[in-house]
Formats: C-alpha cells, sequence, structure tokens
C-alpha cells in the first residue's frame, strides 16, 4: 500500500495527508502518544525511543543542559518534546513551531497542558505536502527575539528545504541562538563519498540540481527529499555566524561511519 500511496503525485499525497491529519485530530485528542498520522511527520522508528535518543545527542554534541532555552524548528507532533520534558527542568524552557496545524494542536493539548515551559506555534507557511499557508519558507522571520535560545535542534526539516529557504532558516537559527548556544540539524550532504554511492546505486537518493540551485531527488517533487553540498553548506553556517564543530555521517549515502540515516551538524555561535 505504501508503495501505490508513493506513486501519487503531490497534489494527490497532499489530499492524503489533510484527510489522515483531520482523522487524528478527532482520534487523539487526549493522549500520551500523537496518533500514528501525526507520528509520522517525524518519521519513521519509535517515537519515543527517538525523542530519546536526540535528546542524548543533544547533551554529547550540543553541551544541551537542563535549565536552557530550546528552540525545536518543525517539532511534527513532539518527538524531540516528549523527550526533552523528561531532561529540561523547571528553569528550562522549550518553544516549538511546525506548519501542520493539527500536530501544533495536539502538542498544545497533550504537552503544554502537563509541562508549562513546553509551547508551541503554528508557522503558516506553504508547503505541497503539508499546509497551505500564507507565507514561504524562504522568507519567514522566527517568532522569536534575538539571542533568546541556548540551544536549536532541527531534525527532518533541512532535508526537505530548498535553497532559498536554507539560508533564511540558518541566518534565523544564527538571530535567535544566543553567544555560545549550539544548533544540532539533520541534512543530506552531498559530497565526493556521497556522489560515489549515488553513481553506483548504493544511496537511497541520488540528487540533481534544479533551476534554484536545490539538490532534490525527484524533479516533480523538489521538497520530497533535498540533498545540500556540504562544502558550500559548511561555508553557510560560517558566513551566518555560527562554527561547524561536529559532522555525524548517515547511512543513506552508504557512508562507512553512518551510525544514522540522515547526516547531521552540531555548529556553535561564538561567545564574542
Amino acid at each position: 500500500m505504501a508503495a501505490i500511496w508513493s506513486r501519487l503525485g503531490p497534489r494527490l499525497q497532499f489530499l492524503r495527508r489533510r484527510i489522515q491529519f483531520r482523522l487524528a485530530a478527532l482520534t487523539g485528542r487526549e493522549s500520551a502518544l500523537p496518533p500514528p498520522a501525526l507520528a509520522r511527520l517525524n518519521g519513521p522508528g519509535d517515537f519515543v525511543e527517538m525523542g530519546e535518543a536526540i535528546v542524548r545527542d543533544l547533551q554529547e554534541a550540543a553541551g544541551l543542559q537542563a535549565d536552557h532555552s530550546v528552540l525545536d524548528v518543525g517539532c511534527g507532533a513532539g518527538r524531540t518534546a516528549l523527550g526533552l520534558t523528561q531532561f529540561l527542568s523547571s528553569n528550562g524552557r522549550y518553544e516549538g513551531f511546525d506548519i501542520v496545524p493539527e500536530a501544533v494542536a495536539w502538542c498544545q493539548r497533550n504537552i503544554s497542558s502537563a509541562h508549562p515551559n513546553f509551547q508551541f506555534e503554528l508557522a503558516d507557511l506553504s508547503n505541497p505536502h503539508y499546509h497551505r499557508g500564507a507565507s514561504e519558507a524562504g522568507a519567514y522571520r522566527f517568532a522569536y527575539d534575538d539571542a533568546s535560545f541556548n540551544t536549536a535542534v532541527v531534525t527532518s526539516v533541512f532535508t526537505h528545504l530548498r535553497a532559498a529557504a536554507t539560508a533564511n532558516y540558518i541566518d534565523e537559527i544564527a538571530r535567535v541562538l544566543r553567544p555560545g548556544g549550539a544548533v544540532m540539524a539533520t541534512f543530506f550532504l552531498v559530497d565526493e563519498q556521497s556522489r560515489a554511492a549515488m553513481a553506483s546505486g548504493a544511496a537511497t537518493f541520488s540528487f540533481s540540481e534544479i533551476a534554484d540551485g536545490s539538490l532534490v531527488a525527484n524533479v516533480h517533487d523538489p521538497e520530497g527529499a533535498v540533498g545540500h553540498d556540504k562544502a558550500e553548506l559548511l561555508d553557510q553556517w560560517r558566513e551566518a555566524g555560527l562554527e561547524p564543530e561536529v559532522v555525524w555521517r548517515g547511512d543513506w549515502s552508504a557512508h562507512p561511519e553512518g551510525t544514522r540515516h540522515q547526516d547531521v551538524i552540531v555548529a556553535r555561535k561564538p561567545t564574542s
């Protein structure tokens, strides 16, 4: 069945998702975990275990502490948020935003109600897969003050953002991070190794460049999976004022050191 749905065009897939989200909103109003249709927004794998793993990665690579202020860009149905409810103290703070109204509403109803220091906002952005919003990601200003977060986390977001939106989100993350703060974000990084894997057929995706400079797996569905040139991306982080500190490779490109599906970059804002 999944293979049949995957062959549908973006418009029919969008309608299918909207129906699933509305049904999920009706059937999962008060529950410890989101309904499957919403949980899938955060990707495959065990919802709770994946959230806990992200929190561990944030501690290890980004220096997350219990009293930090955390921004979750593209929070989905709260996978990382639920993990952080078991880690952040009452002095900590969490802010998450997403473009899917039903996911945000579920998080507000089931997480914020029990954890007042966890807040969720809807970003009314247009996306061919999830939401017909009023604004474009390439021009979106995050609804938070400058230098207001110690830590930012971005999972499975840049893997669906084209070039202009990626540049804007990097700039916005740099703006809202405090000096010394760090961001952990996932990507499909394209370099010599992953290009060889794509050429041999060993990689999960094969990316090609389109007119706007984005690297996409499907020219008919550009946002379905987006890659980023590794060298250019690291330069983008630096130009925004964030210094890359960690690069973990994923297994999507059959990388010999891949321990996750997607690649991970951790970058930090200098203290001065």
